[in-house]
């Protein structure tokens, strides 16, 4: 992605003036900009509807990106494995457990939902001992989420549970599925660090939290060609699968196109600072 003195040039002729300061500061200063906008938008971050308009993605902190990303997490490892402690009726207490117990040792998934005159059991595909992060990741789509259509796997260790009732922001330990939500969280942060090159090399970087700076520099893309009328800052991530996604969300036109409308209230604040002073 290029962000071009020569596309932006009357604005950012116009913004460094009102600045009081050179053409090369209101462009890198704009860079850097963009590419805290553009880590905003690359998942996670807490909306439901996209990255179009008038995004919870731009506006949140980093904070609740973070949070928005473990929920995720959380949610869609439920998805693959639905443990058996969420079951009153696979759990101990139950005149089932025992019997659920014996036929998910054999495997019979068929047999279990025969207990059951309807819920979520009834629903599931199959039967998984433990929960790992291979069948996790299988499940996976290419924008990293697994659809919300899969039915999910009944995660039983062959022994009769206590029943769990789950709880807002609590996962079950049943089956090893915590184990893989703390081993998932670690991987947190990752797609938007794509960013982090460019946002060091472009003196925003203290703005990018530790949970996204613990993964480095190394998929970052920058280069800042020129100066005055003829200078170029080329950014980008250069995170495999998130080439691609990029395009998808249109994470840097999006924020390309923010930047602009805001450039033009930059000025007219900037302008009417300096009339008050004066």
């Amino acid at each position: 992605a290029y962000v071009d003195q020569g596309h932006w040039a009357n604005q950012l002729h116009r913004l460094a003036a009102a600045m009081g300061k050179s053409l090369d500061e209101a462009v890198r200063q704009q860079a850097g900009l963009v590419c805290i906008d553009c880590m905003r938008l690359t998942p996670p971050f807490p909306s439901t509807t996209g990255v179009k308009g008038d995004s919870k993605a731009l506006r949140s902190s980093f904070g609740q990106h973070k949070k928005a990303g473990e929920a995720a997490i959380m949610r869609d490892l439920k998805r693959v494995f639905r443990p058996a402690s969420m079951f009153p009726g696979a759990s101990i207490g139950d005149s089932r457990a025992e019997a659920v117990a014996k036929l998910a040792k054999e495997g019979n998934l068929e047999g279990i939902k025969d207990l059951f005159k309807n819920g979520g059991i009834k629903r599931l595909v199959g039967i998984k001992e433990a929960a790992t992060r291979e069948i996790y990741k299988a499940k996976r789509n290419r924008r990293g989420r697994v659809s919300p259509t899969f039915r999910g796997f009944l995660l039983h260790t062959g022994t009769a549970p206590q029943f769990e009732r789950r709880r807002t922001g609590k996962i079950e330990t049943y089956g090893g599925l915590a184990s893989l939500y703390k081993e998932t969280i670690k991987r947190l942060g990752i797609a938007k660090a794509g960013w982090l090159k460019a946002a060091d090399a472009l003196g925003v970087g203290k703005r990018v939290p530790a949970w996204v700076r613990r993964h480095g520099t190394r998929n970052g893309i920058f280069r800042h060609e020129g100066e005055g009328v003829r200078q170029s800052v080329v950014l980008g991530s250069g995170v495999p699968y998130m080439q691609d996604k990029g395009r998808d969300l249109g994470i840097v036109t999006i924020a390309l196109e923010g930047r602009q409308r805001l450039i033009e209230k930059q000025i007219a604040a900037t302008l009417r600072k300096r009339k008050v002073a004066t």
